[in-house]
């Protein structure tokens, strides 16, 4: 009997891989569930024969190496169970105030959090802190306990905490284990962590450079926790955009990683799927996806397709088809994901909530935005049960939504829901925090749709003071509020001063991403709208051409982007008369969005509309008819009948209509029009609304009463939208 105990805790304890801190790091291979059973059974067995308290005790080892095991491989309930059990023999051998037990609760409470169950997760640190108080200091245990609560405290979004108990441990570590030991190397690293979270990168970087000094000293070079570190520092070099060094120092933990672990391990395809990430950052997508299939393969292997870093990295494959406009491949990717986590993980897990915000985005960039909508709600309920009201995360689905509906033209929901994740993130993070930047962005941009272009520029410069004091004036994220707030100025109609502000973002774009990366082309594109909007076509469409070769060369032909490139150079030869060449870019960019987006989606019918313009410019009436009504129909199921970007729609087809004598038609498109500017309050004096004035000459055309213009024009404002959906009758 004795025998088989040493040969299932050997063979356990062998699939349980050397150097490697466990708050780090954890992994098994798949292979361990061959032993995990028989091992539990051998030790059952010794246990129940009691043959001596020392070869119980070992037994109790094999029980907790098991549970290890398994909660590396997300069988918690069976991690839980094991944990459990050995923790009653503890207490059977040697009672309850004792350190092994603290661990083991310590141990339980980390198994309950990653089940996202932080109630019981905390149940169970205060019965380990409980024991703790009771015993004899252990400076290493006390430590380690420290360090996991802290640990789940980030987890739950709750940064003050978890550097509150980061602090505890601190003078502990400094005291007590000295400068060369691992706990204090990983104290100081865990606070780097909680620095980067806070967006505050220069001393998250001092915090983990102490760490490697450490780190170097007590471990060898080729040892995985000196490559958990180099890909710590990768991280933070991504974040400050230093994309070449962060992916030298990716390479230098890949190569220890391969060279202790092997090719087929499942952290060297964490590797490999971290420095794919960083070559999307760069553009490289293709290289990225290579990464990335390289590491979904070894996953597999390992883990089988029904686990739940087999569905992390089908999600990552799923961004990646995402970001070149391959949505249904996306998609197909994403509820791969969304299938394991359910069954693995519940419907509750933050990971399954996490895909179900994947899916809202995906449906959101083709169009869909109800059943986008429907899944972000979906994703909102369970950050909401289970992380909580002020939790990060659930703030971001806040943000998430209020896009949405900053898309759909509902800005007073946007604004609404911004201002929800605001509140959020200013108690989380506090004011100056790189997240809480954002949100004053995306507020800013939801003022400026209202047409609140002075109230915009103010959270847009709110936004940048953030930005520039935390970041820096050279960081990617600063460059997007110079460009947020040079689009602003474009709308004030101050367009020079838009274009200072958009080669301020250019400058910083080439430094930090190159000048063929996809986002650089978009800033290209809004210096070439500047351009267009001042007369100078020529310099427009040298920077639209240059927008248009980065898109195909990062995307290929079929990638909305390049639609949309195709429809800025049609509407350039447009204003210029060129109606044959706006045709022919309109068509360019129509074959294409018919393809990658919805049937319903408003870019698709906006292209619609202008080339039906142009071909009403060429005399091509019939052309142009159907494709107005063509655009008309996606437009008002797509955003509906009170969305501000209706307005200049209904007021153009109102011209067509009025140029062909056909008042009737005209009257009641101007109308409409006129009713959205007034809802939207585009203007002071409703008396002076273009469209009211063309409504009036259209109803007079028609042989309208003057008289009764005014009782007319207030029926259908008191009845719409129901009169357009009833083909004209306010009854």
């Amino acid at each position: 009997m004795a025998k088989w105990l040493d040969i299932c805790f050997d063979a356990i304890d062998a699939y349980i891989p050397k150097g490697v801190e466990p708050y780090e790091e954890r992994t098994t291979r798949e292979r361990f569930s061959e032993m995990a059973d028989h091992a539990v059974m051998v030790a059952d067995l010794y246990l129940f024969e009691r043959l001596g308290k020392d070869e119980q005790v070992r037994a109790t080892d094999v029980l907790t190496n098991t549970g290890f095991g398994h909660g590396a491989l997300a069988n918690h309930n069976a991690a839980l169970t094991l944990y459990k059990r050995s923790l009653d023999i503890m207490k059977r051998l040697g009672g309850t105030e004792q350190q092994p037990v603290a661990n083991m609760c310590s141990n339980i409470a980390l198994v309950y959090s990653e089940k996202a169950d932080f109630e019981s997760a905390f149940e169970w640190f205060n019965e380990a802190l409980a024991i703790s108080d009771k015993v004899p200091k252990n400076a290493t245990d006390t430590v380690s306990l420290y360090i996991n609560i802290s640990a789940v405290e980030r987890t739950r979004g709750n940064f003050a905490e978890s550097a509150e108990w980061l602090n505890r441990a601190l003078p502990i570590c400094e005291e007590y284990l000295g400068e060369k030991h691992s706990l204090t190397a990983l104290t100081y690293s865990s606070i780097s962590t909680i620095c980067k979270l806070m967006g505050d990168y220069e001393v998250a970087a001092d915090w983990l450079n102490k760490a490697i000094k450490i780190r170097k000293e007590i471990y060898p070079e080729h040892h995985t926790v000196m490559a958990t570190t180099y890909e710590y520092l990768a991280d933070l070099y991504r974040l400050q955009g230093k994309f070449n060094d962060s992916i030298d120092m990716h390479t230098k933990a890949l190569a220890i990683r391969e060279d202790i672990l092997g090719e087929q391990h499942p952290i060297t395809a964490t590797t490999y799927n971290n420095i794919a990430t960083i070559y999307q950052s760069q553009g490289d997508n293709a290289k990225s996806l290579e990464l990335t299939f390289k590491a979904l393969e070894i996953t597999e292997n390992v883990f089988g397709s029904q686990h739940p870093d087999t569905a992390a990295m089908y999600n990552n494959v799923a961004y990646i088809h995402q970001s070149t406009g391959n949505y249904a491949e996306a998609r197909e990717w994403y509820f791969k994901a969304l299938d394991i986590r359910e069954k693995v993980l519940g419907t509750e897990h933050p990971d399954t909530a996490e895909s179900y915000n994947h899916v809202a985005g995906v449906f959101q960039e083709q169009g869909d935005t109800n059943t986008a909508l429907e899944w972000y709600h979906k994703c909102l309920t369970s950050r909401e049960k289970v992380l909580g009201l002020k939790h990060s995360d659930t703030s971001a689905v806040y943000s998430n939504i209020a896009v949405l509906y900053q898309e759909r033209g509902e800005y007073d929901l946007a604004l609404e829901w911004n201002k929800k994740a605001l509140a959020i993130r200013e108690e989380v993070f506090g004011i100056n925090h790189p997240d809480t930047a954002t949100t004053f962005n995306n507020i800013g941009v939801t003022c400026h749709s209202k047409g609140e272009y002075q109230v915009a520029l103010d959270w847009h410069f709110k936004a940048l003071e953030i930005r520039e004091e935390l970041l820096g004036l050279r960081h990617y994220d600063t460059a997007m509020s110079y460009n947020n707030i040079a689009i602003t100025c474009y709308s004030q109609g101050e367009v020079k001063k838009a274009l200072e502000w958009l080669h301020k973002s250019l400058d910083i774009n080439v430094e930090w991403l190159g000048e063929e990366h996809p986002s650089t082309s978009t800033t290209y594109s809004n210096i070439a709208n500047a351009h267009q909007d001042l007369g100078e076509y020529d310099e427009a469409l040298k920077w639209y051409e240059k927008a248009l070769k980065i898109r195909i060369k990062s995307y290929g032909n079929q990638h909305p982007s390049v639609a949309e490139t195709h429809h800025n150079i049609a509407s350039l030869y447009h204003v210029q008369d060129n109606f044959m060449k706006a045709i022919e870019g309109y068509q360019q960019a129509i074959k294409i969005r018919e393809v990658t987006l919805e049937a319903n989606h408003p870019n698709t019918a906006n292209t619609y509309h202008n080339m039906a313009s142009a071909y009403h410019d060429v005399g091509e009436i019939g052309k142009a008819r159907e494709l107005y009504y063509k655009a008309l129909q996606v437009q008002e199921v797509a955003l509906g009948y009170e969305h501000p970007a209706m307005e200049g729609v209904y007021e153009n087809i109102g011209k067509f209509h009025f140029s062909q004598g056909e008042f009737a038609q005209a009257r009641d498109l101007f109308c409409r029009s006129a009713i959205i500017s007034i809802i939207h309050d585009a203007y002071d004096n409703t008396l002076n609304r273009p469209t009211v004035g063309n409504t009036y000459n259209a109803y007079m055309k028609d042989g309208g009463v003057e008289d009764d213009f005014e009782d007319w024009f207030k029926q259908r404002m008191i009845t719409y939208p129901k009169w357009c959906i009833n083909g004209g009758d306010c009854d």
